[in-house]
């Protein structure tokens, strides 16, 4: 349950900062495509990453992660919740023409987490994650937002594909002509410097080494689509790009060290997928980025605490991208959102050698495939809808298919994974999931068929079928079926409202942002904003209401 699964987190971050006093600093560095074997400590034989591998000397690798899906907007809605993408509507990723997609406002993001714990939180880079202003980084959690919202741009005109402006600082558009990973590099320094002196947590996803192809001497195939998406697509360009990314890791590190705050922060890397076929390396794996094969799905994630993480351990736990929410919670010494469930562990223990990552299955899906790896097996529909059994642990490569000589097995995992697929899956337009997430305590009124007055009760728990509830003192278990509506109101006192203001001035509509003709420009969010903050004891909302029909 989340509650024992927080205090198991609080226990294993209690001793780490009650030795240094404060909370540390949060650094997570998110490479984008990056293949599995494209950086020296996965044996790269011909790309430079020098800076990236520092990291694997001074911190802790885990050998055995994953990212939660084969592309971006779904790895990202996973890292930032603690959650399977899948739960938060979320499995496949958001074009560039899909302006009213957006990662499920309901989701409770993990700088919302830490800025309820005292820290300044920045994004820096490739959001990925909505277009529309309730979707925007700074709706869900971030204090400062330098970057794009598209899942690509030009690295030098900072046009996405439609040719659209995509650079923003905050919710204003920006203009600047850096090459964009020297742009991330820059204005990580600079959030640094601001915020140095308290704790800070700082995401930087790097749009490197995601197409266009750019190099950072690449000027000239700046807006030239033809140049720099197909001429340029070598490995070459691939190799300046990945340095260019490297270097910049590296500015970041040694600033930390030079503001004297390198041992009182701590740093994330890894990658959001595969690496692209034919110009990123994923070996010693099969597949790449869009699949479920490992070489799709492996990430060498790194973590890097000077002084507390041991410098130099290898790490075999199997983890995902989706276990830095409640690491970086523990870490910070946050409590985790009530009546959320949380998918992702705490890899404390782990990082420090203290203990083992309580997880043995993970779950994988993306469109028409689906993977599952279990306790050293993994099974996998590919995309052609052929099904496969493999036993990593002697055949990392999956090319000696157990299938026809595990037929038991196969069926067992299948079995395991449709439950967890329907789990997932459920409809996001289902609001008794909202009732299941309430927090105990929570102040009810509960609308029953054909009843004109509600009753008025608190909130215990909630399964598929009825919720249970203290009503006049007493415990009582209401059936779902009996019931037309619930309204919640958070159990307690005062509560405190941020309250963002946008000035639509001319050419500003929020409601714009939908699908036009490719080669429009859609409009975005733009203009001026500013906060108040208020008190008052919050209302009641309308969380359930039966539909039409419905039995």
């Amino acid at each position: 349950m989340n509650r024992r699964r927080f205090l198991q987190t609080m226990a294993a971050a209690g001793p780490l900062l009650g030795q240094r006093g404060a909370k540390p600093n949060i650094v997570l560095i998110l490479a984008d495509d990056l293949g599995y074997g494209d950086v020296g400590f996965t044996g790269c034989p011909d790309i430079a990453t020098p800076q990236i591998d520092s990291l694997q000397r001074d911190g802790v690798w885990f050998t055995h992660a994953y990212s939660n899906g084969a592309v971006c907007s779904p790895t990202r809605a996973a890292l930032l919740t603690g959650q399977y993408q899948h739960r938060n509507g979320m499995g496949q990723v958001i074009l560039v023409a899909e302006r009213d997609k957006g990662l499920a406002t309901q989701a409770v993001l993990l700088p919302q987490v830490l800025r309820n714990a005292g820290y300044a939180t920045g994004i820096i880079g490739k959001w990925h994650l909505g277009f529309e202003a309730k979707y925007l980084p700074t709706r869900r959690g971030f204090d400062e937002f330098k970057g794009f919202l598209a899942g690509n741009i030009d690295y030098f005109t900072h046009r996405d594909r439609l040719d659209n402006r995509d650079l923003w600082d905050g919710e204003r558009p920006l203009e600047d002509d850096r090459y964009m990973t020297d742009f991330i590099g820059d204005e990580a320094i600079r959030f640094i410097d601001r915020h140095k002196a308290h704790p800070f947590f700082l995401y930087l996803p790097f749009n490197a080494v995601h197409d266009p192809f750019q190099g950072p001497e690449d000027r000239d195939t700046a807006g030239n689509a033809e140049a720099s998406r197909k001429k340029n697509r070598t490995r070459a360009v691939y190799k300046a790009m990945l340095e260019s990314l490297d270097r910049n890791v590296g500015r970041i590190l040694a600033h930390l060290d030079g503001a004297g705050i390198a041992e009182n922060t701590v740093v994330f890397f890894l990658g959001d997928n595969g690496g692209i076929p034919q110009i990123g390396r994923n070996l010693p794996f099969r597949g790449s980025k869009g699949t479920l094969w490992e070489g799709g799905i492996r990430t060498p994630l790194v973590a890097r605490w000077k002084g507390r993480f041991p410098a130099g351990r290898k790490a075999p736990d199997m983890v995902a991208g989706m276990d830095l929410f409640p690491t970086c919670s523990a870490l910070a010494g946050a409590a985790l959102p009530a009546g959320v469930r949380m998918d992702g562990v705490n890899l404390l223990d782990a990082c420090m050698g203290t203990g083992r990552v309580q997880r043995d299955t993970l779950y994988f899906l993306h469109g028409k495939q689906e993977a599952m790896v279990s306790q050293g097996w993994k099974y996998l529909l590919d995309n052609e809808g052929e099904e496969h059994l493999f036993r990593l642990g002697e055949d990392a490569g999956e090319t000696n298919d157990r299938k026809k000589q595990e037929p038991q097995r196969l069926a067992s995992m299948k079995a395991a994974y449709a439950a967890w697929k329907t789990d997932v899956t459920r409809p996001a337009s289902d609001d008794w999931e909202k009732v299941r997430r309430l927090r105990t305590g929570t102040e009810l009124r509960i609308y029953k068929r054909g009843a004109a007055q509600p009753l008025a009760a608190e909130m215990d728990e909630a399964d598929e079928e009825r919720i249970i509830v203290v009503l006049r003192n007493a415990q009582t278990a209401i059936a779902k079926s009996e019931i037309d509506r619930i309204e919640a109101r958070p159990k307690g006192g005062q509560s405190m409202t941020r309250e963002t203001r946008t000035d639509t001035g001319p050419g500003f509509d929020p409601n714009a942002a939908r699908p036009q003709a490719p080669g429009s420009r859609p409009s975005v969010p733009g203009g001026s904003s500013s906060s108040s903050v208020t008190f008052s004891r919050p209302g009641f909302e309308t969380v359930y209401r039966r539909r039409a029909g419905q039995p």
